[in-house]
């Protein structure tokens, strides 16, 4: 690798982590204007196309995020087996639970709104554009720039960064680490930033629509 290729890949990183730290700050920071979903949804949408802006000017950048259009049906496919494999898995370890007298509902539940278009703002922010924003940059970027030095290396760290970043408690953060890992390796199998996108999206879905089921069964 040339030393002038070394410092474009070098000024690629840079700009995209300062592009996620300031799309972070404003995240911070009170908007009477918005709503913090709608603010938030703003932001990544923001976040997006600035990475995506990034990675264009970069010549090989597109190739190292996956974002080809020769690898986007390919990433769809690999993302599509791998969410219902993943789902099957989650599905038996669920009733395997059950069964144990562990309610698993419980487990996946995360804090949502109730309110029917804050619940809509909820679902197209996390489940759709989210995704989508951070895919780019955890697997499309980041690992794709760590695994140009070893491919186990980018997949611990990315996979780290990425829990620490959803980490809301002091516990283990097990559902972001095991996502991280999926993703990462789903990114790896398919070279198609769509596979971790598309599995990342249902696994979010999904888990939201679990978390909103027991307030529309009593509505019933």
């Amino acid at each position: 690798m040339t030393g002038q290729n070394e410092v474009n890949f070098s000024r690629l990183l840079f700009l995209s982590l300062a592009t996620v730290f300031f799309c972070e700050l404003v995240a911070a920071q009170p908007f009477s204007f918005f709503s913090p979903l709608e603010k938030t949804l703003v932001l990544r949408m923001v976040q997006t196309g600035l990475l995506v802006l990034i990675l264009r000017r970069h010549s090989t950048g597109p190739a190292m995020a996956g974002m080809t259009r020769d690898s986007l049906g390919r990433g769809i496919r690999t993302g599509l087996v791998w969410s219902g494999v993943f789902g099957i898995l989650v599905a038996i370890a669920g009733g395997g639970l059950f069964l144990s007298g562990i309610n698993p509902l419980e487990m996946l539940s995360s804090p949502i709104p109730f309110k029917g278009r804050e619940l809509i703002l909820f679902f197209i922010t996390g489940g759709l554009v989210a995704p989508v924003a951070e895919e780019i940059f955890f697997r499309g970027i980041l690992y794709g720039y760590m695994r140009r030095f070893s491919i186990p290396l980018a997949v611990a760290m990315t996979t780290l960064v990425f829990a620490l970043c959803h980490a809301r408690n002091a516990g283990i953060p097990l559902f972001q680490i095991v996502g991280g890992l999926v993703f990462a390796l789903a990114f790896e199998r398919s070279k198609s930033i769509a596979a971790p996108v598309i599995i990342h999206s249902l696994g979010n879905l999904a888990l939201f629509s679990i978390s909103a089921f027991p307030c529309f069964w009593r509505q019933f």
